[in-house]
């Protein structure tokens, strides 16, 4: 489980937000340069379906479900944590 931590003032909380930013940002351009790199034809199969893509192509797409994903999973806990921060301020 997840610990929130209560930031002070809020130039401290806008602090943790900018460097969420700015590594996320180092990360997104980092998974790009790495994906034009690897730009062979490759064949995605699940099933019966079949796709041929570039590779570059097949890990931006996963790279985006992911962080989709991920977003989609953490958002009730968050909400719920958010919550109870707020209830506590009463």
């Amino acid at each position: 489980m997840f610990h929130v931590k209560e930031v002070k003032n809020a130039d401290q909380r806008n602090d943790w937000i900018n460097t969420g930013l700015i590594l996320g940002i180092v990360f997104a351009i980092g998974a790009v340069t790495f994906a034009l790199q690897n730009s062979v034809l490759v064949t995605v199969a699940y099933a019966s379906w079949q796709h041929d893509s570039s590779l570059a192509l097949v890990l931006l797409v996963a790279f985006g479900l992911g962080a989709i994903i991920a977003g989609l999973v953490s958002t009730p806990s968050m909400i719920k944590a958010q919550w109870a921060v707020a209830r506590l301020r009463r």
